[in-house]
């Protein structure tokens, strides 16, 4: 494409360049030389030639052409979109300790260690389908599913080591000899949104795009306390969430060689939700309930998210992988009690969660 687009050019400036000596050697103008008519016709030609190739190249599917030809009328060639990705995340979350251990080197605490849990990485699945108008407008739906969970466990240092558990309510059962901690995550988005291009050229399309966000999230832990002060004493928290809010963000492609373009994208939204959090925890074998509390509220949260990756083509064929960060930040929340004096100190921990990993997506356009 490029060896054809530097011929045309060397013929043109060669042809120009002709013109321009004869009309030196002999005193007469090129039109003399050639006519008005063959002038216009040649200029007129070469004007349509120039427009062809600074004419943005599709951004879309529906044009099966080299770079920098626009086959269709107008701006954009209208057609369907679909995709399906395979998605490696793994979520990160801080507040997730459940044991402090220490080997009693001290009065309270000799090279105490505390214990959290983490999750495991897992894959999940995203499919969008949508369609893009001739004026370069495209409506997209996107689904996203994901679920993992994750398990940890401590048991009490030998010799005069202790272990205290961290979730327990401080209502006199403080140690134990084994913690054992379980969560799972489950995470369901569903995106409506509209994109269009702003800015492109035969090497780089910047994008914009825009909608509305449904999210559930669901994240349930469990501790398993027994020993010393607990015999089978269980810990439980449970909270769920679902929110519908905005989102907006920007995606940029740059375009190389043989079908490959890089490209990245920044996107941020508020979703305002509705929790519920239960808090649970008996102990002796159930006979004794310590805490069954429950709580409804509503609260915004925000996210921010990010793309990097490199995409091939092939026909109406795209195949893209990169990396994907995505941050909710006061999303993962539990009720916790602070006292044994104050019955009624309860006390909200809030916490980010961060879903971070790879993606794999194959779309097709028609």
């Amino acid at each position: 494409m490029r060896q054809a687009f530097w011929t045309k050019w060397a013929k043109h400036c060669a042809m120009w360049g002709l013109l321009a000596a004869t009309t030196q050697s002999t005193g007469f103008t090129m039109a003399q030389q050639i006519g008005d008519d063959a002038i216009i016709s040649r200029l007129n030609a070469l004007e349509a030639q120039v427009n062809q190739l600074s004419m943005a190249p599709s951004v879309v599917f529906g044009c099966d052409q080299e770079p920098c030809v626009q086959a269709c009328d107008d701006y954009f060639c209208p057609g369907w979109e679909a995709a399906a990705e395979l998605v490696y995340f793994k979520p990160r979350q801080r507040a997730l300790d459940y044991a402090v251990t220490e080997d009693g080197s001290t009065a309270i605490f000799g090279n105490a260690a505390v214990h959290s849990l983490d999750f495991d990485r897992n894959a999940g699945a995203r499919g969008s389908v949508g369609y893009r108008t001739k004026t370069g407008w495209a409506v997209r739906a996107t689904y996203t599913s994901f679920e993992t969970d994750g398990r940890a466990g401590v048991d009490r240092p030998t010799g005069i080591g202790q272990l205290f558990p961290t979730r327990s309510t401080p209502d006199g059962f403080v140690e134990a000899d084994s913690a054992r901690a379980a969560s799972q995550f489950e995470y369901h988005t569903f995106d409506l949104t509209a994109d269009r291009p702003v800015y492109q050229n035969c090497f780089t399309v910047l994008s914009v795009f825009g909608g509305t966000r449904w999210v559930d999230v669901d994240q349930l832990s469990r501790l398993d306390y027994n020993g010393r002060d607990f015999t089978n004493g269980r810990v439980i928290d449970h909270t769920e969430m679902n929110g519908f809010g905005l989102r907006m963000g920007t995606e940029g492609r740059w375009k190389m060689a043989h079908g490959i373009s890089v490209f990245g994208s920044l996107a941020g939204g508020l979703t305002y939700g509705r929790f519920h959090t239960t808090a649970f925890e008996d102990n002796l074998d159930s006979t004794i309930v310590i805490t069954d509390i429950s709580q409804s509220y509503d609260q915004a949260i925000a996210n921010l998210e990010t793309r990097l990756g490199m995409s091939a083509t092939w026909r109406n064929v795209v195949v893209s992988a990169g990396y994907e960060l995505n941050d909710w930040f006061g999303l993962a929340e539990r009720s916790v009690f602070t006292g044994t004096t104050e019955r009624g100190g309860l006390a909200t921990i809030s916490d980010d969660i961060l879903l971070e990993g790879f993606f794999l997506q194959v779309a097709m356009g028609w």
